[in-house]
């Protein structure tokens, strides 16, 4: 009896410990747009059947983690406007009882940055988002990236 309750506990805490932690995976990258402009970009591939969360217009849902992309900030640069998003898909989710807006399959987040130095230097951003399926959701902790700059 007490090996039988160890193993359930043993398959409950793999399920709960590795489920979001490899369901979606994060690439970023830098794209120079003019002398002093330059694009940082954060790619997602989701595997199928999973979800994340849009970035924007799903706070009437009552939604807790929406996609949230924070930088570090210094005087070396300035962000210019707010995140572009790739379109999200509007899905219907019983969970909430409304309509929701997500990412599904990939999705990519676009900031545009003015470089303040002539320095190369460094911005460190975080990636908050949770993962979802039918069944259950997750809250996978922040994704650190760097991103290297080349000053003007």
């Amino acid at each position: 009896m007490t090996n039988r309750l160890l193993f359930i506990t043993l398959i409950f805490s793999l399920q709960i410990c590795c489920f979001g932690q490899n369901n979606y995976k994060w690439t970023h990258s830098v794209k120079k747009i003019t002398a002093n402009e330059y694009d940082l970009v954060f790619k997602v591939i989701i595997d199928d059947g999973f979800s994340i969360f849009a970035c924007s217009n799903n706070q009437d849902t009552g939604i807790i983690l929406p996609t949230e992309i924070k930088f570090v900030t210094t005087n070396k640069y300035v962000l210019i406007g707010d995140i572009k998003e790739s379109t999200p898909k509007k899905i219907n989710h019983e969970m909430f009882g409304s309509q929701i807006l997500v990412h599904q399959n990939n999705a990519s987040f676009t900031q545009r940055i003015k470089v303040l130095t002539r320095v190369n230097f460094k911005i460190t951003a975080s990636i908050e988002s949770e993962i979802f399926n039918n069944t259950q959701a997750t809250f996978p902790p922040p994704k650190q990236v760097i991103f290297d700059i080349i000053g003007q």
